[in-house]
């Protein structure tokens, strides 16, 4: 699963919304959380240990 992550994608997109965030298209960025971040998120937690509650 983390091979299939594009993070070259995800640090050019963070480049973007930091630094010409008025270049963002509102709908790319909806399309961006429902559609990547899920697949984002389980990869995520893959790598990361579980964090409790501290």
């Amino acid at each position: 699963m983390l091979s299939k992550i594009e993070w070259y994608k995800i640090s050019g997109f963070r480049n973007i919304a930091i630094h010409e965030y008025w270049r963002l298209n509102p709908a790319v960025v909806e399309a961006i959380a429902v559609n990547y971040l899920p697949p984002l998120r389980a990869a995520i937690q893959q790598i990361m240990p579980e964090q409790g509650d501290s």
